[in-house]
């Protein structure tokens, strides 16, 4: 995302991982979901939800192009 596909891992100063928690289960009902669902729950009584979509960004320390336009 950061950096041309062939620069080497360690050179990255953004890693994207769009859905983690599918690739890596154990990610799954981690605080910030547990969190989102207690909020929806209060936003949205008697409406059922779940997560649609996940992502994760790892700004690599030490690295000043680490810069993500929200």
């Amino acid at each position: 995302m950061s950096k041309p596909f062939d620069t080497p891992f360690e050179e990255y100063s953004i890693i994207n991982c769009m859905l983690p928690t599918t690739y890596y289960p154990p990610l799954k009902g981690n605080v910030y979901e547990r969190l989102a669902r207690h909020i929806t729950t209060q936003l949205y009584p008697g409406v059922e939800m779940d997560v649609d979509y996940d992502q994760l960004l790892n700004k690599r320390p030490n690295k000043g192009d680490a810069v993500f336009g929200w």
